[in-house]
Formats: C-alpha cells, structure tokens, sequence
C-alpha cells in the first residue's frame, strides 16, 4: 500500500523527496482547510497587535499617498542628483514621515473616527513641516552664532523631540518614549 497510516494523519510518499507528506485526516477535513482555520485563527490572534490606522477620510488616504510618493521621489533625487545639505535632507527626510505617520496613526484606537483628533494631527503634520521649513531659515543665522541657541531655536528643537516622541507612541508603545 502507499499509504501509510497514523494516529491522525494518513500519509503519502512525496514523490521526488522521500518524504512522507499528510494528505487528509481521519475526521475528512483536508490539510487545505485545516490551514485556513489555522491561518483565521493566527490572524485573530494577530489583529489584536495591529495599530490602528485612519481609513474613513478618504482625503487622508489620498494625501498620505501623495506624501509617499513625492518622499520616494525626492530620496532617489536625494541619493543620485541633489547636492543639498545633509541637514536638510533629514530635516525632509523627518517631516516627510512625521506628516504620513500623523495622519495614518491616531494617538489611541477610540479616536480613530474623531475629525477633533484629525485636526490635532494635522497640526502635528503641520509642525513637522514647520521644523522643516526653519531648518533652512536658520541654519547660517544659527552657525553665524557660534552654535548658539536663541529662544526660536529652542521653541523648534523642543517641538520637533516632542512629535517625535508622540510619534514614536502612536507606532511602538511606550517603552521607548519611557526610555527617552
């Protein structure tokens, strides 16, 4: 006989191989949809450590796929053609992400539907791209002082640590923001 038979599962010689690889099980139910109520039950299982993500605002999907594309656009420029300043290619590089992770993640699951909580976000996008935009405003005064700090300096750095840390809560938790 080919088969060859076990408690549970029947067997069949795998044909190259030499393995012997289970084909149906005694109560009838095939590998395929013992797979698939395993593969439902993991991803039960999984969605309880999903983020939850803004999908209701058609126009944040939009322009988080704008602000995608456009940030690939401009690391390949980046990378081959741009003679910019690394400083600025950060501070880019941070606005860019700071404005899709804003908008995509809320700060907790119970305002995922809250237009309040978007419009907090898109003030937080909105001050990423400020620390953005002060970066190249500031950058010769800020050399020209010997490195030296004036309160506008200070308002910026201090803003762009905070939306970082919230930013870094909304995606991972608080470890890390508790470690900071």
């Amino acid at each position: 006989s080919s088969d060859v038979c076990s408690s549970d599962l029947y067997f069949a010689p795998s044909f190259g191989s030499g393995h012997f690889i289970p084909t149906d099980f005694k109560d009838g139910k095939s590998r395929q949809s013992l797979e698939y109520e395993m593969s439902d039950s993991i991803e039960k299982e999984l969605q309880k450590f999903e983020l939850p993500t803004r999908t209701d605002f058609p126009w944040v999907t939009t322009t988080i796929t704008v602000f995608g594309v456009v940030l690939s656009a401009l690391h390949i420029w980046f990378n081959t053609l741009s003679t910019l300043p690394e400083l600025w290619i950060s501070a880019t590089h941070f606005a860019g992400f700071a404005v899709i992770c804003a908008l995509w993640y809320p700060a907790h699951i119970s305002l995922k539907q809250s237009k309040v909580a978007l419009g907090i976000d898109v003030l937080i996008a909105m001050g990423a791209v400020a620390c953005l935009l002060y970066i190249p405003y500031a950058e010769d005064a800020l050399y020209e002082r010997g490195v030296k700090f004036v309160t506008s300096d200070w308002v910026f750095a201090i803003m762009a640590i905070l939306i970082v840390i919230e930013l870094i809560r909304r995606t991972m938790g608080w470890f890390i923001p508790v470690l900071i």
